[in-house]
């Protein structure tokens, strides 16, 4: 048991030093992409949001959360708990697929670990935090139905952090058993 504890720890540490770059590219890319499916980031053609903000851009920070216009037509509003969730998800989604790829290269994940992996983050998508207007969502679920999602945010959110370090911990465990059984087998 203390091997395996060890083991894992120096994985992570591994995978970590290793592909640190490829972690923070996938970790923005994903926290861009959910801010637009969920709504965090909104498009609005209509409206000139150059009315309500006299200086455009302008960013400002209120003490519920960051609001943003980034242009006359693009506007950005979180709160600052729905931040800390696309911070902590973007990062374990980046240190999974990492470790996914770490597992190909030493060749001892199946492709049931990458659906495993993929699948773990989707609940994050059903998180409606009532600062978003719903992006792409919306239009995939339907406005009255994104809006009673808001009641189970914080359930949808707290199901993707489980999954995605039960995933971690799953991915990390079977590529440490499959070198520990392959250091044995050669011995």
């Amino acid at each position: 048991m203390a091997e395996m504890t060890n083991s894992l720890r120096v994985l992570l540490k591994t995978v970590i030093a290793e592909r640190f770059k490829m972690i923070i590219v996938i970790t923005i890319a994903y926290s861009i992409a959910y801010m637009f499916i969920v709504g965090i980031v909104s498009y609005y053609p209509t409206v000139d949001l150059a009315k309500i903000f006299p200086i455009i851009p302008t960013i400002r920070f209120t003490n519920i959360g960051i609001i943003a216009a980034l242009s006359n037509h693009v506007y950005f509003f979180a709160f600052y708990h729905a931040i800390a969730f696309i911070i902590i998800t973007a990062f374990l989604v980046g240190l999974n697929v990492a470790l996914l790829i770490h597992g190909r290269r030493v060749r001892c994940c199946s492709i049931n670990m990458t659906n495993r992996t993929f699948l773990s983050f989707i609940p994050a998508f059903f998180t409606s935090f009532a600062c978003c207007s719903g992006g792409i969502l919306v239009y995939a679920i339907g406005s009255l139905a994104f809006s009673y999602l808001a009641v189970y945010s914080i359930q949808f959110a707290s199901i993707t952090i489980a999954l995605l370090i039960a995933s971690l911990y799953l991915t990390a465990k079977n590529i440490v058993n499959t070198s520990i059984n392959r250091r044995h087998k050669v011995v």
